[in-house]
């Protein structure tokens, strides 16, 4: 399955993007699919899905404890369930998103 991501380009990385693209007969696609393949197998080698995911949940951590203080009335069961209709909303597989459901700490 394939999923678009949009970016805008500066003009000058456009330009030069679809010259290269026009000369090598290939698409802005597969340029871009290409890099991007290049830089996750790199980046997962410095920082697995794990431990990424992992940052995520320690963030929503932090979120729920200020979260807790300013409003201690706050439920956290709640404030789960808005956590995962975010994520989901963002279309995180749902395996990711029980994963950091489970590391975010009371």
């Amino acid at each position: 399955m394939a999923r678009l991501a949009g970016a805008l380009l500066p003009q000058k990385l456009y330009n030069y993007l679809l010259i290269y693209t026009l000369a090598k007969n290939v698409t802005k696609t597969q340029v871009i699919k290409d890099l991007l393949e290049e830089w996750m197998q790199s980046k997962r080698e410095e920082e697995p899905d794990e431990v990424l995911l992992l940052q995520i949940a320690e963030r929503y951590t932090r979120q729920w404890n200020v979260q807790k203080i300013s409003h201690p009335e706050s439920d956290f069961k709640e404030f789960k369930s808005d956590v995962q209709r975010q994520l989901l909303n963002k279309d995180m597989p749902d395996t990711y998103v029980q994963l950091i459901l489970i590391k975010i700490k009371k």
